[in-house]
């Protein structure tokens, strides 16, 4: 594949990155479990590129880029490499906004998990998750997307296991019984030194190495009725549910738009505003106040696209500093490395050293 090839299909990867979000709620549980074990969180803001106040607006959706950063640097400081694991067992239902409630009020267990798939694009848009049944057992899958397993492996491991701890607690809460899987499957394998603690958490029929990451059940066991099943409550929830979805599914956030366009029209060089406005069909000041109404400004998501942009390029391995700097549309390598120091905190170089 050639250099031009490279970076074609990068910028198409990258459209597709766009549509991986995780929601507040989910965002705040990851943050609040490393502060727990000790982490500081305006700290952990700053190394994610965030600021604390964000962490209030209970519609915000935080990228791909933003969740790998915070998973990474929340292991560091927390020295716990199950930290999804451990963050999954410890979520409350809570933490997955009207889907947890959704689930504490359905009728059974199997309803509850059928929802939590059917709703889980408004918790995060990172992972896919089914639930399935044959005669005798009910599967609950949970599955990285492909491009999020292949270039952001920390985040993917961690958020099925995330998932899957979680679901495994969700249904003792529910049922009101320690109801235990028959088997849990995950794709990677496991350091002996972490075998214990899957065992506890799990109990048995552990296995690694698998094609899926399963927790299968006795079907019997999950038609157990839902110890805080509200029939009224359960219908009135569902329906708000299924509203926010249609309306996540229907539209975007305008910024997301312009994001989009400037991702599609850059060829070594990004678009200057008035290009993405005549793109829309607005004006630049209709651009710049449909920005402003969300709390963004163009050019602070030039900048967020363009460190997205170098981070992955230097994740490459395969160009040079300088080459990375041409493909960005920087005149000088000295000027892309300033940036990429005030982006990052340290240079290029210390930045591909640490890889």
């Amino acid at each position: 594949m050639t250099f031009h090839d490279k970076a074609c299909t990068f910028h198409a990867n990258y459209l597709v990155y766009l549509d991986m979000e995780v929601s507040a709620s989910v965002f705040r549980t990851i943050l609040y479990a490393a502060r727990s074990k000790g982490a500081d969180v305006a700290g952990l803001c700053k190394k994610v590129g965030i600021e604390p106040s964000e962490l209030d607006n209970s519609e915000k959706r935080f990228s791909l880029s933003a969740v790998d950063a915070l998973f990474k640097h929340s292991i560091h400081l927390t020295n716990d490499s199950l930290f999804g694991l451990h963050i999954g067992e410890q979520a409350d239902f809570s933490a997955f906004g009207i889907v947890g409630f959704v689930m504490k009020t359905s009728p059974d267990v199997i309803t509850a998990l059928e929802r939590a798939c059917h709703y889980n694009n408004l918790a995060s848009g990172l992972i896919k998750v089914s639930f399935t049944k044959n005669e005798d057992e009910g599967i609950f899958r949970t599955t990285p997307l492909p491009l999020v397993s292949k270039n952001h492996p920390i985040t993917a491991k961690n958020g099925a296991e995330h998932a899957i701890s979680f679901i495994l607690r969700a249904i003792q809460k529910l049922s009101g019984k320690k109801i235990l899987p028959r088997s849990t499957d995950f794709t990677f394998p496991t350091q002996r030194e972490n075998l214990e603690e899957y065992r506890r958490i799990f109990t048995k029929g552990l296995r690694f190495n698998q094609a899926e990451n399963d927790l299968i059940y006795k079907l019997k066991d999950l038609e157990t009725p839902v110890v805080g099943y509200n029939r009224d409550l359960f219908e009135l929830l569902n329906t708000q549910a299924q509203e926010i979805l249609d309306g996540l599914s229907k539209g975007e956030s305008f910024a997301k738009k312009v994001r989009r366009v400037i991702v599609k029209k850059f060829n070594h060089q990004f678009p200057t505003i008035d290009l993405v406005a005549d793109e829309l069909n607005l004006s630049i000041r209709s651009l710049q106040r449909k920005l402003t109404l969300e709390g963004e400004t163009f050019q602070n998501i030039l900048d967020a696209i363009r460190q997205e942009f170098a981070v992955q390029y230097l994740k490459n391995k395969e160009l040079s500093i300088s080459e990375v700097g041409y493909l960005l549309g920087f005149s000088e390598p000295s000027v892309f490395s300033r940036s990429f120091k005030r982006w990052m905190g340290h240079s290029p170089k210390e930045y591909l050293l640490s890889l």
